[in-house]
């Protein structure tokens, strides 16, 4: 499975998954939310569970793009 070119897409779909997941995580965590709504479960809670997802989601790309070295 050498594929240099499709590493580094993977790489770098990875980068950014693992990029944007950390900023919603750090917004939700700081309460800086996106959203407009009161309330912890209107403002927080979506943003950590965006970010979770996408922390999931870059770490098993980034990941993975190491079958193909």
């Amino acid at each position: 499975m050498d594929d240099p070119v499709v590493f580094a897409c993977m790489n770098a779909l990875g980068c950014v998954l693992l990029y944007f997941g950390g900023d919603f995580v750090r917004r939700g965590i700081a309460g800086r939310s996106h959203t407009n709504e009161e309330g912890v479960w209107m403002t927080h809670v979506p943003d950590l569970v965006s970010g979770a997802m996408l922390l999931f989601a870059g770490a098993c790309v980034w990941l993975g793009s190491f079958h193909w070295l």
